[in-house]
């Protein structure tokens, strides 16, 4: 591809690397975790897209299943994601307030699961890094003859260029509110920023 227009090459140029750290920024083989005498520390050390997590518990491991990034606490097991901004953020302006971001993440949850027979609710919890998560909370009700209501949970933080959160379904046996303590207090020692992370 040739591109005469300086200008424009500029663009082009800016776009590519914006892209490539968006993809790099993301949770995937970039991060290395570390055990700790209460958990495990997560770290990525992407240049300029840093960030740092740890998942405490009396017992604490990482899952080795086919689907990744999944974590057991306490006996609660949850998948660590993220999602690019640029999946749900359908505005040209370049840099929006975390808070937008999330509330467009929300609306694009439930636009996703809008033909499903779901009960979703949301609340904003505060985190202990003070940060003001979104967390989804929702219960799918199949179709007769089966009777099993299934639980999930998920809550996520915006960054810059993704929405980083956990994922975990309630099983049986279990109480939101033991699922939700897991995922608050992990979500809430999440660090993101330009300064390399350390184990």
């Amino acid at each position: 591809m040739t591109i005469n227009n300086p200008k424009l090459s500029i663009v082009v140029i800016v776009a590519i690397l914006l892209a490539g750290i968006g993809a790099n920024a993301q949770v995937g083989p970039e991060m290395r975790e570390t055990k700790t005498a209460d958990g495990l520390v997560i770290v990525s050390n992407v240049e300029g897209n840093y960030f740092r997590m740890q998942i405490k518990g009396k017992d604490v491991s990482r899952l080795h299943t086919t689907k990744k990034y999944w974590y057991t606490a306490d006996g609660v097991r949850f998948q660590f994601f993220s999602e690019a901004n640029v999946n749900f953020v359908m505005t040209d302006v370049p840099t929006l307030a975390d808070g937008m971001v999330l509330k467009l993440y929300r609306s694009d949850f439930l636009r996703r699961f809008a033909d499903e027979n779901r009960k979703i609710r949301t609340s904003w919890p505060k985190l202990a890094n003070n940060e003001t998560a979104l967390l989804l909370n929702y219960e799918n009700h199949p179709a007769a003859p089966q009777p099993i209501t299934e639980k999930q949970i998920y809550i996520v933080v915006a960054t810059p260029m993704h929405v980083f959160g956990l994922f975990a379904p309630v099983p049986h046996g279990q109480t939101d509110a033991q699922v939700k303590q897991v995922l608050i207090r992990t979500l809430g020692t999440f660090k993101f920023g330009e300064e390399k992370a350390s184990l």
